[in-house]
């Protein structure tokens, strides 16, 4: 007991009921219940967080499952989307159309086809043969038959400087934008105007006809008799209308489907413009959908980069596919069909499907920068390297250049001190460039621009030397 401190008897008998024993201990029931209730919210709370886990993994597959099926959808709808949209416009946009088919008429494989093949129908319709055997004497009739070879020759040459013209070329710009045009208008419902033969529907080739006619009319007169006044043919006409005008001219008669190339049977012509329609709105829910499929699965991705570089690598293999299937489509157009046109077939089919190789390297070149940007940009530890790198050769390099330019460097001090010469060098090849190149307006435009600047260069730079070099003397 410590000093100052009195203990008295009666506080220890008052406090003392209020403290328990010490060995005493809560009843097993109540014990029992609470660890039992302690379970209890301990597996409702595990139970809700497996629920959870299970739904999120069930989500990120979900979403997983979703990005892929995004992803080979967009990789196939963008190469299809550049082949509808080219073929939609080589087809049926007229002004497309003939800037496709215009070199046609400047190629010799096909020059020399149409050359031939009207030479045979136009030799059929003129029949020389008894012409040339009745003006033979009898003992020589023997020789119709290798003079009128050599007339048909004659007359294939003369078919083939014909169609080598300028005014043929014009004449089938003109025949096809025409025909087109009409062709055109009738499939999508604007016009009822119908070149129609025979129940086909045509593209008429007649004035390409009456060209050779023209090239050749002395010698047709000749052959016929008679003076041959050919008529003049515009390309508008109906098909039996202008050959019916030429079997006139040169008192023979042609068949009905003369100078005729067949499209389509006219029966057919509800369909067809069914078709049309179809395709139209094919090309726009093309245009439209394969973008979104884009964005949609940039969207929904939780690894934008990844997903991008799958689309880019994706697209790149399908547009190589659909070039492979046109390559082989091309080959076997060209290897089907007379063997004597397959240089004019290859010329025809290389031309028409141009448009299409042309967009599918756009798509394969947007696709390969996509991808190269994409890895480039990425947290990759080349990449970061690679950056690194190229910044430190970018930044040194500018300094070099500033360097120069502003004459500190070794290079800089060359150039200023030959800056006379250099400016008559820059003045001498800019002239040189305008009489060597051919250049255009824009050309010439950009050819002054460079020449003021480099002058100009030059000049700051002196102005800037002049001073360190002949410094003021203090006053």
């Amino acid at each position: 007991m410590t000093s100052g401190s009195i203990h008295r008897p009666e506080d220890t008998a008052a406090d003392a009921p209020t403290q328990e024993p010490e060995g005493e201990v809560a009843p097993p029931q109540e014990v029992d219940g609470e660890l039992a209730q302690v379970r209890a919210e301990r597996d409702a709370a595990l139970a809700k967080l497996d629920k959870r886990e299970r739904r999120r993994q069930i989500g990120g597959m979900a979403r997983r499952i979703t990005v892929g099926v995004l992803v080979a959808l967009a990789a196939i709808l963008i190469p299809l989307t550049a082949t509808v949209t080219w073929a939609h416009r080589t087809i049926l946009n007229t002004d497309e159309y003939v800037s496709t088919v215009a070199p046609l008429a400047k190629d010799p494989a096909v020059t020399s086809t149409l050359a031939r093949v009207a030479t045979n129908q136009l030799f059929a319709a003129l029949n020389p043969e008894p012409t040339i055997a009745n003006a033979l004497p009898p003992r020589a009739a023997f020789l119709a038959g290798p003079i009128t070879s050599g007339v048909k020759n004659f007359i294939n040459d003369k078919a083939n400087v014909a169609l080598s013209s300028q005014q043929f070329q014009q004449i089938w710009t003109n025949a096809n934008r025409t025909a087109h045009t009409a062709l055109v208008n009738v499939l999508r419902g604007k016009s009822k105007a119908l070149v129609e033969s025979n129940g086909q529907v045509v593209l008429s080739l007649v004035p390409l006809l009456n060209q050779v006619l023209q090239s050749v009319q002395q010698t047709a007169g000749d052959l016929v008799g008679k003076d041959v006044k050919l008529p003049t043919l515009t390309g508008t006409e109906l098909p039996s209308q202008a050959c019916a005008k030429i079997s006139a001219a040169i008192n023979r008669p042609l068949p009905s489907t003369c100078g005729e190339i067949p499209l389509f049977p006219a029966d057919k012509l509800d369909q067809a413009q069914g078709l049309v329609r179809a395709f139209d709105r094919l090309m726009i829910a093309l245009l439209i959908v394969s973008p979104l499929l884009v964005v949609a699965a940039l969207l929904l991705t939780r690894r934008r980069r990844r997903t991008l570089l799958q689309i880019a690598v994706a697209t790149l293999l399908v547009m190589v596919i659909f070039r492979r299937a046109v390559i082989w489509l091309q080959d076997k157009l060209i290897s089907t069909g007379n063997p004597a046109n397959e240089a004019a077939r290859k010329s025809i089919v290389d031309q028409l499907l141009s448009g299409f190789f042309t967009a599918s390297v756009w798509i394969l070149s947007i696709a390969l920068a996509v991808t190269v940007v994409a890895l480039i940009t990425g947290p990759y530890r080349w990449a970061v390297t690679s950056r690194n790198w190229v910044g430190a050769q970018a930044v040194a390099g500018w300094r070099l250049t500033r360097d120069a330019v502003s004459g500190k460097s070794a290079a800089g001090q060359w150039v200023l001190s030959h800056i006379d010469l250099l400016r008559v060098a820059g003045g001498l090849l800019a002239v040189l460039l305008l009489l060597v190149v051919n250049v255009s307006w824009v050309g010439l435009l950009i050819i002054v621009v460079l020449l003021a600047g480099y002058e100009f260069w030059l000049y700051r730079l002196g102005a800037a030397a002049r001073p360190a070099a002949h410094p003021k003397t203090a006053a």
